[in-house]
């Protein structure tokens, strides 16, 4: 073969690509080593990424697991922070419907015998939501009791004195998250039938008359654990035979107000109780029971809980064999 011929054809392999025997070119062949080694790189990088995502998701369930057993452990406390009977009493009796909006509740109450005269009750709620807000309220119930049991120096008798004292161990812990507690604590006298309570940002108590007739009872007081110069009023009344006092959480309010804000609902509750006769606690608890089921369908949806203290009209062997059972409604 002519020596020009075969430079021709060597320049046109370098060039071109081409074949002098029709094959495939050298430089199709080099393309496809080319892209056999990328897709080799390209699948190894996919399979340590996919390796990767397996362990982050292995850990996430671990963590999930961890959570949910962390959340049972945090539900169980709070169901033995809740008082398992009720205080027995010729002139007073108690019904109470706790509805919290998930297992963890931000909102807890008591109802506590202080001596053979004195009882005390209390309604506590902390801001927010979730664990935070369910572990601080487990602390202040915790801390409440120990009052009312008398292993503090100071007075139980004194809604006034509780709450200073509570707003002090609040701001002692220093919370990061879930720093405050809306709180009422009340003291009823069995004997002359004077009742006396504190608000810490809490719902204004409401009393019913029997003849329907419905109040908020007013006490001045910030959130428990705002500020060291708090100062929380007293109010008192002195309740007759026929009436009822409800201690409720802010999520009531929303229940029959929805839409309503925080001013707007203070009186809210009162307001919808109107015309309803409190003759029996009982009664009322079930239409308040029933407007909250109603309401849970609301994305703003809150714990609720309510305690009834009711001064009976007359006291019957069956009202003091109702009274020595705790009548609690539970829905999550």
């Amino acid at each position: 073969m002519p020596s020009e011929t075969v430079d021709k054809l060597t320049a046109d392999v370098v060039l071109n690509g081409a074949h002098p025997m029709g094959g495939p070119s050298f430089v199709t062949q080099l393309a496809s080593v080319d892209a056999e080694a990328q897709l080799r790189r390209d699948n190894t990088i996919l399979r340590r990424e996919l390796a990767m995502m397996r362990l982050r998701a292995a850990a996430q369930e671990k963590l999930l697991a961890r959570w949910e057993s962390e959340r049972s452990e945090a539900a169980a406390l709070q169901r033995d922070l809740l008082p398992h009977t009720l205080p027995t009493s010729d002139s007073a009796h108690f019904d109470v419907l706790f509805v919290p909006t998930d297992s963890v509740s931000g909102d807890l109450y008591h109802v506590v015998r202080l001596d053979d005269e004195h009882l005390a009750v209390w309604v506590i709620d902390a801001t927010g939501h979730g664990m935070a807000a369910g572990t601080l309220v487990a602390c202040v119930q915790r801390s409440l009791c120990r009052m009312a049991g008398g292993d503090t120096n100071v007075s139980a008798m004194d809604p006034s004195a509780v709450l200073t004292q509570l707003n002090r161990e609040i701001l002692a812990i220093d919370l990061t998250d879930c720093q405050f507690v809306a709180a009422t604590y009340a003291v009823y006298h069995e004997r002359t039938g004077l009742l006396r309570w504190s608000r810490g940002g809490g719902c204004h108590p409401v009393m019913m008359r029997s003849d329907g007739q419905s109040k908020s009872l007013m006490a001045q007081g910030p959130l428990v654990g705002m500020t060291d110069r708090a100062d929380f009023g007293v109010g008192e009344v002195q309740l007759v035979p026929g009436e009822t006092v409800l201690f409720y959480s802010d999520g009531l309010e929303t229940a029959v107000a929805p839409g309503a804000g925080h001013t707007a609902g203070e009186h809210s509750v009162a307001t919808w109780l109107e015309g309803h006769s409190a003759i029996s606690q009982t009664s009322t608890i079930k239409r308040i029971n029933k407007q909250v089921r109603l309401s849970r369908s609301d994305e703003r949806a809150d714990d609720v809980a309510v305690v009834a203290l009711h001064v009976p009209a007359t006291t019957t062997r069956a009202d003091q064999m109702a009274s020595s059972t705790k009548s609690q409604l539970l829905a999550v």
